[in-house]
């Protein structure tokens, strides 16, 4: 039964983003297949009958339900730029997209965990205390600014080119989420520390290399693990403003281009799949949690 509501509450969440969206496109000034109608590049019966050949002229909700029976088949019409399919569009930005958070979900995995570990069972704790402040900090900063501060440094090095690089779109995406996971391998680790089984594997006189590995990291990895399909969403999200700022050719450069141009079906297309990546990880942290704490399953 939860399941079902929460398959219910994802479709309508879905119905919600796209209705917006659509409704947004279609109120919007301009015409993108006429140009710009206030040039005079157009006339007003030409864009008339554009608009009746697009069904453009029908009621909103006609047209969002054309559209979402269409999308029901992964058919989400042509370019109104190029006239290529948008599926063709999506497929090629989308495996770029995906490449990017993969690697840099990987690699903040990599970071964050052995280091909010190591933070939070140190003994220096005026060098805990600096790289905390330090974490703290780099969460604040939003992805916008220090992709632009991270660009501008490395043009003005002259040490590689900027424009299409893979590796500045990778740091931004990283160290938010570095800073994130790091904190909350910190927070789940100390709290292992004090449970009952470990202070039990201590009183048995056993190494603490060995309970630190076999009781407290893996005990406590369970809350940066969980938070793992949650991470998604927001890496495809951020990507929008790096792909654009470095000129990768993904699903954020994609979208903010036919924003611009005002290319409808690229636009919904676009917000479908991200819509759907993102409530499928949600569904997916909710499976992650539920198995990781058994409260959850019989809840």
């Amino acid at each position: 039964m939860r399941t079902a509501t929460r398959l219910a509450d994802l479709a309508l969440t879905f119905l919600m983003i796209t209705l917006l969206t659509f409704a947004l496109s279609r109120v919007a000034p301009g015409d993108p297949y006429v140009g710009d109608t206030r040039g005079g590049i157009a006339s007003d019966a030409t864009i008339a009958a554009w608009q009746t050949l697009r069904g453009q002229d029908e009621p909103l909700w006609t047209q969002y339900g054309r559209w979402l029976g269409a999308s029901l088949t992964l058919d989400f019409g042509r370019s109104f730029i190029d006239t290529r399919p948008v599926r063709e569009l999506l497929v090629e930005a989308l495996g770029t997209t995906l490449a990017l958070a993969g690697m840099a979900a990987l690699l903040t995995y990599a970071l964050a965990v052995p280091l909010g570990a190591y933070l939070a069972l140190s003994r220096k704790r005026r060098l805990v205390t600096v790289v905390e402040s330090a974490l703290f900090v780099l969460h604040g900063v939003p992805v916008f600014w220090g992709a632009l501060v991270l660009g501008l440094a490395v043009s003005a090095s002259g040490l590689f080119t900027v424009r299409g690089s893979f590796i500045l779109p990778l740091v931004c995406l990283t160290y938010p989420g570095l800073a994130r996971i790091a904190r909350y391998q910190m927070a789940a680790t100390r709290e292992v520390a004090t449970a009952a089984p470990v202070l039990m594997a201590r009183a048995k006189g056993l190494p603490g290399g060995l309970v630190a590995r076999r009781y407290i990291l893996r005990a406590s990895l369970a809350a940066p693990l969980a938070l793992l399909a949650a991470e998604l969403p927001w890496l495809l999200g951020g990507s929008v403003v790096v792909e654009r700022i470095f000129t990768v050719r993904g699903m954020g450069m994609l979208t903010f281009d036919a924003i611009l141009r005002r290319d409808i079906p690229v636009i919904m297309g676009a917000t479908a799949v991200v819509a759907i990546v993102a409530l499928t990880s949600s569904l997916l942290a909710d499976f992650v949690h539920a198995r990781l704490d058994p409260r959850l399953r019989r809840a």
